[in-house]
């Protein structure tokens, strides 16, 4: 690791350049390796570099996904739970009490067992006990005769309810599982992109300017660096798109005829087109999967690429210009 290297010029800037962001080690990886296949056609070396590092970057990939689609699973999973708890309190438990009602008058004492503390309990309090009180009430409605088929229904919603909630806690268990591992991945890709990178200017040492065409190297400047060659990387860069949200970019550099390169990076799956104006209608809508990749040339006359979020998460994306 690098806390054991003594001397600079054997640290691993891998690992350093993409600390803290495991969206840029993804990025960082995938340029790269989209280099390194292009130019391993003809090249035994390169494609042995290419062989060597491809079981990191797939190890990497596969534990971004899988973080990925837990944390979409588990936006899901609690929407879907909240939802039923907001129903519970406005429209459910108000039909549950009329049926009970056109059985048993509300004066009652059967009425009071049925609902000792009226409404309130499926309104508020902690999950865990609006989840209890659904399905005590639901065994309290199935010893009674006339109310036993609401007693059913009661029933299989608090058991919905219930495992909507154990599906939301066991994702949370992964989420934290998935930190950990997803980050000993991006340590471990590091070190097989050092050790590509050895290799290379190894394989270079008289023209070593040729080992710079594997990489983009704004991948790997400071703040100062970037800032002053912000021209530059203007063609390259980050968005994030709210939840149910629409993004129109690259209005200032689209004239139609560009290739544009679209890299998913998180949430859930997102549409995409392009249009002469912001106004008008896309002539066709095209999907972008999570962690998928998609190049694509601008129609002529085509002078912005809109984004449409469908989903209830946020997502981010990279956009590039080649």
């Amino acid at each position: 690791m690098n806390d054991l290297v003594r001397w600079s010029k054997l640290i691993n800037f891998f690992i350093s350049v993409t600390e803290g962001s495991h969206r840029k080690m993804y990025l960082l990886a995938a340029d790269h390796l989209r280099k390194l296949q292009e130019m391993a056609v003809h090249d035994p070396f390169l494609q042995d570099l290419l062989t060597f590092l491809l079981p990191f970057f797939d190890s990497f990939i596969a534990q971004y996904r899988k973080t990925n689609q837990d944390r979409i699973l588990l936006a899901e999973k609690t929407a879907d739970f909240k939802d039923m708890l907001d129903n519970l309190s406005a429209d459910t438990i108000r039909q549950w009490d009329i049926q009970i009602q056109m059985v048993y008058d509300m004066r009652s004492n059967i009425y009071r067992r049925m609902l000792p503390e009226g409404r309130k309990p499926f309104q508020a309090g902690s999950y865990e006990m609006r989840i209890e009180t659904v399905l005590s009430l639901a065994e309290r409605l199935s010893m009674d005769p006339q109310l036993s088929t609401l007693g059913q229904d009661v029933e299989a919603y608090g058991l919905q309810l219930q495992d909507l909630r154990t599906q939301q806690q066991r994702l949370k268990v992964y989420r934290s599982a998935n930190s950990i591992a997803l980050e000993e991945q991006r340590l471990n890709l590091a070190k097989g992109l050092y050790a590509v990178f050895s290799r290379l200017k190894g394989h270079y040492y008289e023209e070593l300017y040729e080992v710079e065409k594997f990489y983009s190297l704004h991948y790997f400047r400071t703040a100062t660096e970037d800032s002053d060659l912000a021209e530059e990387d203007i063609n390259n860069f980050e968005i994030s798109l709210e939840a149910n949200s629409r993004s129109g970019q690259l209005e200032d550099l689209l004239e139609g005829g560009e290739t544009i390169r679209i890299t998913h990076l998180e949430g859930g799956q997102l549409k995409y087109y392009t249009v002469v104006n912001a106004v008008d209608t896309p002539l066709e809508e095209y999907s972008l999967s999570p962690l998928q990749s998609v190049s694509m040339m601008v129609p002529d006359g085509h002078r912005l690429l809109v984004v449409n979020n469908v989903h209830s998460i946020p997502a981010k994306l990279q956009i590039e210009v080649l």
